[in-house]
């Protein structure tokens, strides 16, 4: 089932620029017991004589060399490329990265070493890409993600981190794909989704993460692709495919997740495909198959899921291929014959494949 796309709560490292970021930190830490430490600027620069990196560093209380204060990095002609703050070696308020265009490519604030407030992605058109806001280091509120062209991929709800509210997900045409709500991250109530040009491709429920009810899939035709019933997630009732001539495929039923009595198939041609007859989940008894021909194509019989006794397979003109007999699942004995109705030696030693 079609599931939202889960935004990060963590704290990006932009290790390429950030030379003192620590990565993984995803919950608050205690802070470092401030220090008289002279600030030391540092400073790089292009071959070309720019100014590349600009940002300060001091000493922790373990003497250990961090950054502290604010950073700046240029592009190699001038344009300003990122800026931020550190805070004691730890990314620290509002930080804005720029593309070489100097069309704003990101922004985002953090507070006590976790993302807070609101973070904005930019496409270098100027389009808006992403933008959603966090609270102590979780994603709260209207998330949002946008193609290029303006129109939303998805719109998301947010409760303390978990997806929580309405969902949306759509196509770059600006039609809705998939609609349907979650409640504290599980899927909740009525989840419907659409083909890009608007028509109906699948309608199914859920409660508390799980299906349940009537779930049923449409081709892009309009037809009826299956129709199935779940109960806590489950399996249960009635199941169908169909062609997307209308014409039906398979059919059978569920309990609890276990297939149980007859399945039957059928070829696009409405001609008998299969017949087999399931117990607990097992295959029992009689399994059939027929060529579109309607010729008999296999006879096996089963008990508890395992092929028991005689076992007969038919070539597509009628004629006899083989013979098998099985024994609690164990192969004890076959015959095969060619198109002709003659026998064919069966193979007992592997040496017997080699010319001599």
């Amino acid at each position: 089932m079609l599931k939202g796309l889960l935004l990060s709560t963590g704290i990006i490292c932009l290790s390429a620029f950030f030379s003192g970021c620590r990565e993984g930190s995803s919950s608050p830490l205690e802070p470092e017991p401030a220090v008289e430490s002279p600030r030391e600027l540092r400073e790089t620069f292009y071959t070309n004589g720019k100014i590349e990196f600009r940002h300060f560093v001091k000493k922790d209380a373990s003497g250990n060399e961090v950054e502290d204060g604010p950073w700046e990095r240029w592009y190699d002609d001038g344009q300003i490329w990122m800026e931020g703050n550190y805070a004691l070696g730890w990314p620290d308020g509002l930080a804005t990265t720029w593309y070489r265009n100097g069309q704003k490519e990101h922004e985002y604030t953090m507070k006590e070493r976790q993302w807070d407030g609101l973070e904005t992605y930019w496409y270098e058109n100027g389009q808006k890409k992403r933008e959603g806001s966090y609270a102590n280091g979780s994603a709260i509120g209207r998330w949002t993600l946008w193609y290029s062209n303006g129109n939303p991929l998805e719109q998301s709800e947010f409760n303390d981190g978990k997806l929580d509210g309405d969902y949306i997900l759509g196509y770059e045409n600006g039609q809705v794909k998939v609609k349907g709500s979650y409640s504290l991250g599980l899927q909740n109530g009525s989840w419907e989704s659409w083909f890009d040009d608007g028509k109906k491709s699948q309608e199914q429920t859920y409660k508390d993460g799980k299906e349940v009810g009537r779930s049923t899939t449409w081709y892009a035709n309009g037809n009826k692709s299956s129709e199935s019933f779940y109960t806590d997630g489950k399996p249960d009732g009635l199941w169908t495919d169909w062609f997307p001539d209308g014409q039906v495929e398979n059919q059978g039923a569920y309990s609890l997740g276990q297939m149980i009595g007859l399945w039957t198939g059928w070829y696009p041609s409405g001609t008998q495909r299969s017949e087999v007859v399931y117990a607990n989940g097992l295959v029992e008894g009689i399994q059939t198959t027929w060529y579109e021909n309607a010729q008999k194509e296999s006879e096996r019989y089963f008990h508890n899921g395992f092929p028991e006794g005689l076992s007969t397979l038919w070539y597509e003109t009628g004629e006899k291929e083989s013979e098998s007999t099985y024994e609690h699942g164990v192969l004890v004995s076959s015959k095969t014959w060619d198109k002709n109705g003659s026998e064919i030696p069966a193979i007992t030693d592997p040496l017997a494949l080699t010319a001599p």
